[in-house]
């Protein structure tokens, strides 16, 4: 009956021990491949150095999808973590996953760039082909 009067719980965000320690957290990431749209949230992304399509689950699609170069590392985490609700609260291994992804996608697959200094996209690789 009196819920309206308690007090609002704030979103708690944790502090990212292995994000804070990252080589990569200062870095811009962008993406570095076309894509292609399958069916209502599915994509395919053409891998640049290799003849084969790749198909993400839910998680690394959405990095893919917002590597657009415009933010940090660390931005990208904090702005994710954001997101969540103070219900669920935010997983504290949020900054490995997003650190595990990124990297996997641009030391193995070549997929996205990492990079210095805020950069745009090439058109080619700003929506779907």
């Amino acid at each position: 009956m009196f819920k309206f009067f308690r007090k609002k719980s704030e979103l708690v965000i944790p502090e990212f021990p292995s994000l804070q320690s990252s080589e990569i957290k200062d870095k811009y990431f962008r993406r570095s491949a076309k894509w292609y749209s399958l069916d209502e949230g599915m994509i395919a992304v053409k891998e640049p150095y290799r003849p084969r399509f790749l198909t993400m689950e839910p998680w690394p699609q959405k990095v893919f999808l917002d590597a657009d170069g415009k933010k940090t590392v660390e931005e990208y985490v904090y702005h994710t973590a954001a997101g969540y609700n103070v219900r669920q609260g935010v997983p504290p291994e949020l900054a490995d996953l997003i650190l595990e992804i990124i990297n996997d996608f641009a030391e193995n697959y070549k997929i996205i760039e990492l990079v210095d200094t805020v950069s745009e996209l090439p058109d080619s690789f700003l929506k779907s082909q």
